[in-house]
């Protein structure tokens, strides 16, 4: 809630919404051309299942899920998987970079086979707005791609500080202390 009070006092949104009941109103057809919706991925399913009175409008609906397989809806013909690349540690409003998109890439994931109106929507709002290059593949895909490059080396990594934390625990050695800054970081 304050996030949202911040955002509006600095003319960041035009408006906010108190619950997702209030979004899920089909009289903001004609209001708003894209809704994205940007949690995680264990909450995506439920929070677009939440949505389903704007399912086949005029609104094309998005996500930013980084794993898609698990995303099943019934029969929409406005929602269309979208993963930008691009990221930051920083959030909230003081961690806004308006470059953070520029000249990075992001994914769309058509399962739905989403009207083409739909697909130049969001293909035009990636690429013209914020400045993105678009790839089209499958969730498939998309999900055995991010798994390798993505997923797995953080799970390595995690994996490894955990590794030298117990080490350092049990040997009372430092090091972490002593690694060179690629353990740290």
């Amino acid at each position: 809630k304050k996030s949202l009070e911040e955002a509006l006092n600095k003319n960041i949104i035009d408006s906010s919404f108190e619950s997702l009941k209030d979004i899920n109103e089909k009289s903001l057809a004609g209001k708003v051309d894209i809704l994205i919706v940007a949690v995680s991925p264990r909450a995506t399913q439920a929070v677009i299942s939440q949505l389903k009175n704007l399912w086949n409008t005029e609104i094309t609906i998005t996500e930013t899920s980084s794993v898609k397989n698990q995303l099943n809806f019934d029969s929409p013909n406005n929602i269309i998987f979208s993963h930008p690349i691009a990221g930051s540690d920083k959030s909230g409003i003081s961690g806004i970079d308006e470059e953070l998109f520029l000249n990075k890439k992001t994914i769309i994931c058509n399962p739905y086979n989403v009207d083409e109106v739909h697909l130049n929507k969001i293909k035009n709002f990636w690429q013209h707005a914020l400045s993105m290059r678009v790839s089209e593949m499958s969730v498939k895909e998309h999900d055995l791609l991010f798994a390798m490059t993505s997923h797995l080396p953080h799970l390595v990594a995690y994996n490894l500080v955990k590794s030298a934390q117990d080490f350092e625990k049990k040997q009372n050695f430092g090091l972490i202390k002593f690694s060179a800054g690629g353990l740290r970081d």
